[in-house]
């Protein structure tokens, strides 16, 4: 029977502990919560900000942050899962004190904005971040436009709301695309930038409306300051602070040898060089195989991530258009004589580019200007290629290998 009993409340033990969180604390009537918007870091993830949700509640000695950007470097296969958006990502809690230590050592503004919430918001806010929080809710798929630490908030703040939150007082920047809101954070970061552009597809061109600006921390920030509650038209944001203000630092200087100036002085020497190998007679395939080859494995990479990745972000990439993945196999037999496939094959590449190049401001995705003298030089060695094998049955061409 002893036995038994002990069975019984094993089992019993087993079933209530998972839902013992489910109750969260009632808090006390000097409780205070509170959107923390945070400032830029050093690294790439970093670059945007933070958001985060503190509570605070000195009766019940509670001063906790709630965290949606949260993951772990060592998962397994981590930059495998982080390429292919099946990296999960999950709400941490943390002690106020922890939080604000190492924004401050990582020289991080931190903002306050106190939520003007009356009691029964700031429990019901304060439920489902608890329940967030459970082992069985915490972890998500991110998503940099649609899923992300700050959309997370954004969006449980109008669940706690009751969807009463009125947001038409505030004014987005005249920025209509993700792209273009990308670009303008990192203008300093001109090769970042190019990087971005190149694996972002055609979903970052999406006109984006009001609350979809709310994807990055400092625009939830600007939207909640002249939020108000529909209700009864009260202020949602009742005081700002400013709780770490970083030191001045000293920034670098953008890089004078941007990507656009690096592609078009390759650009001139690639004119030259085919000059120099039209003038001479000279075939210096080994530019090409390298030109076409690279090129060929951008291609890939793009369609493997826009084919591979959960991301809606990189889906539907036009970079191929210029990209061609065709490239590497085509690559591999530049310095074959007497190939009318590969003749053909780069005089369709040659009118293909011109046709893209005349096109370039028509196309539904805004292409990096920087690529722009890169297509011109794919077109340029493409005829140099077809004008080549066009010739060498009546003229002698030195080939080097």
């Amino acid at each position: 029977m002893k036995h038994f009993t002990f069975y019984v409340l094993l089992l019993l033990l087993f079933f209530i502990l998972p839902f013992s969180n489910c109750h969260a604390i009632t808090l006390s009537n000097k409780t205070e919560i509170s959107l923390l918007t945070c400032g830029p870091g050093e690294e790439l993830y970093s670059i945007f900000g933070h958001s985060a949700i503190r509570v605070c509640d000195s009766v019940n000695n509670i001063d906790r942050v709630y965290n949606y950007g949260t993951f772990d470097f060592e998962t397994e296969h981590f930059y495998l899962k982080f390429a292919g958006g099946r990296l999960f990502y999950y709400l941490n809690t943390e002690e106020f004190w922890g939080f604000i230590k190492t924004y401050t050592r990582e020289n991080r503004t931190v903002y306050e904005q106190i939520l003007n919430l009356d009691s029964i918001k700031k429990q019901t806010l304060y439920n489902l971040l608890e329940k967030n929080n459970l082992p069985a809710n915490k972890f998500y798929r991110y998503d940099f436009f649609y899923d992300n630490c700050t959309t997370r908030i954004r969006d449980i703040l109008i669940k706690a709301l009751d969807n009463k939150i009125d947001f038409t007082a505030y004014v987005p920047p005249p920025i209509a695309t993700y792209r273009k809101m990308i670009s303008h954070y990192i203008e300093h970061l001109k090769w970042t930038d190019l990087g971005i552009d190149l694996i972002f597809g055609l979903p970052a061109d999406h006109k984006m409306k009001q609350s979809e600006y709310m994807f990055l921390p400092i625009e939830l920030m600007h939207a909640l300051d002249s939020a108000h509650n529909s209700v009864d038209n009260a202020k949602l944001v009742k005081e700002t602070k400013t709780l770490y203000l970083a030191s001045n630092t000293k920034e670098e200087a953008p890089s004078p040898f941007s990507p656009i100036l690096f592609f078009w002085l390759l650009f001139a020497l690639f004119v030259l060089i085919t000059l120099f190998e039209i003038w001479k007679n000279i075939n210096l395939w080994i530019l090409d195989f390298l030109l076409f080859f690279i090129t060929g494995l951008l291609g890939l990479l793009v369609i493997t991530l826009s084919v591979g990745s959960t991301y809606i972000a990189l889906h539907n990439n036009l970079v191929v258009l210029w990209a061609i993945p065709l490239h590497v196999i085509m690559a591999l037999f530049v310095a074959r004589k007497n190939s009318k496939v590969i003749k053909y094959y780069f005089l369709f590449t040659t009118l293909w580019n011109i046709i893209l190049l005349i096109c370039w401001y028509f196309i539904p995705q805004e292409l990096n200007m920087a690529t722009f003298p890169f297509v011109l030089l794919l077109t340029i060695r493409a005829f140099k290629i077809y004008y080549f094998k066009s010739i060498e049955k009546t003229r002698k061409i030195n080939t080097y290998y």
